[in-house]
Formats: C-alpha cells, sequence, structure tokens
C-alpha cells in the first residue's frame, strides 16, 4: 500500500496547526530539550532568514505555555521530546509565554513602523487580559496594564516600549503567586 504524501507546510508559522493538519515535519523538539538541560540564563536563538525561527518559537510557546497545557500535550506525543521521558514532559505547560515576532514590523516609513509596533505589543498585552482577574495582580497594576492595552500612539512610542518590561515582571510575578497558591 503507497504511504499518503503530506502536504508541504509553506507558510505554516504556527506548530499547533503544523502538527494537527498533519503537514510534513522534520522534529526539531530535541531543541526543547536542550533548553531544559541548559543552564543558560539568555539563549540567543539564530538562524538565516526563512530558516523557521518563527515554527520554532511557535513550537517553544505550545510546549511551555501555562494556556492550553492539557491540549498542546497532545501536540508532542510520539515526538522525539515526547519520547523522552517523564523528565521533559514534566515541564510541559509550566511557564507564562509571551511570544512575540517583529516580523510585522517592517514598514516602509518610520511612522507606520511605529504604529505597527504599537499594535504588535497591544496584541500581545490582549493575549495576557486574563491576568486581569488575578487577585495576585492588584488593582494598581490592572489599571496600568488596561492603560498600555488601550494606548494609541501620536508620535512617541516611549509610554508602550516603556511599559513592555514592567508589564512582563508584572505577568511574571502575577503567574508566580499562582503557582504557589496553588
Amino acid at each position: 500500500m503507497q504511504e499518503r504524501k503530506r502536504p508541504m507546510p509553506v507558510g505554516i508559522e504556527d506548530f499547533g496547526e503544523l502538527i494537527q493538519r498533519d503537514y510534513y515535519f522534520v522534529d526539531k523538539t530535541r531543541f526543547i530539550r536542550e533548553l531544559l538541560d541548559s543552564q543558560e540564563k539568555i539563549i540567543l536563538v539564530t538562524r538565516p532568514r526563512r530558516f523557521g525561527k518563527t515554527l520554532t518559537l511557535s513550537m517553544i510557546q505550545y510546549f511551555f505555555a501555562l494556556e492550553n497545557a492539557e491540549e498542546n500535550r497532545k501536540l508532542f506525543a510520539g515526538l522525539d521530546i515526547g519520547r523522552a521521558g517523564e523528565k521533559y514532559m514534566r515541564e510541559q505547560g509550566t511557564r507564562p509565554v509571551v511570544f512575540l515576532t517583529l516580523k510585522e514590523v517592517q514598514r516602509p516609513t518610520y511612522a507606520s513602523m511605529l504604529s505597527m509596533l504599537s499594535s504588535v505589543l497591544q496584541d500581545t498585552y490582549a493575549c495576557h487580559r486574563h491576568l486581569l482577574a488575578s487577585e495576585a495582580m492588584d488593582e494598581e497594576q490592572k489599571g496600568y496594564l488596561t492603560r498600555v492595552a488601550n494606548f494609541s500612539p501620536t508620535g512617541s512610542m516611549s509610554p508602550v516600549t516603556a511599559s513592555f518590561m514592567s508589564c512582563w515582571n508584572m505577568w511574571t510575578r502575577t503567574v508566580r503567586r499562582n503557582w504557589r497558591g496553588s
């Protein structure tokens, strides 16, 4: 019996879609294992253009993200990281993940680039609005996150870009408090 040909994932940058639609895929989940085994605080992932950086980061997001952890776990069944053992799979779905790609920010003018950067950052904040319901985040922090998410740039990106690290720090503190409380 002839094996069914899998479609090539041309333009597919979402790991979940790639696995669920059974696209042809070279298993790179060993990279997650290398991340977990690494003692480095910062890891720089460099690859040439069109070499799968966004797909790799998407794979990392699906593996570590707290959101939809049980559903995401199924994506790794039968892949290298899934076969690596419980030591590694125990880490699946245990971390806050902020997935940020700047590939859409490339624009012909500075003003349009700033506008798109603001939009990308606001979309990132919107993905984490669920934290506004957390009791671990105080009202001042919730107000700050809401103001940043609703910010509309009029020339200067300073409020949005400066706020990114502040929001990240709030998100990680909130998640840590929630972990300790559970």
